[in-house]
């Protein structure tokens, strides 16, 4: 999937699961609400070529806890923020 199908997918899933029950344990609203900046931030980068800094980073940087926390039918957002934040963490171009 593209960067940019991936923003889209991301964002679609993660409307979804704010619409659920599970939005309103704090440990998982803080990972969703992480993932969101990240998002951000990997878009600015993709369509305003605003560089990612370091201190950026640590945005990208959760992905044990967010895949500890999210599971189940909701695994594939802890996935598709893994495959997002490899993109930032490797340098690759996007």
């Amino acid at each position: 999937m593209n960067s940019e199908q991936l923003i889209h997918r991301l964002r679609e899933r993660i409307f979804q699961y704010k619409n659920t029950e599970l939005f309103n344990n704090k440990a998982l609203k803080q990972d969703v609400l992480s993932i969101e900046i990240a998002i951000n931030l990997f878009e600015m980068k993709l369509f305003c070529n605003r560089e990612i800094g370091l201190e950026d980073l640590y945005w990208f940087r959760g992905g044990y806890l967010i895949s500890n926390d999210m599971t189940g039918e909701w695994k594939d957002i802890s996935l598709m923020y893994g495959e997002m934040a490899q993109i930032v963490l490797e340098g690759e171009s996007f």
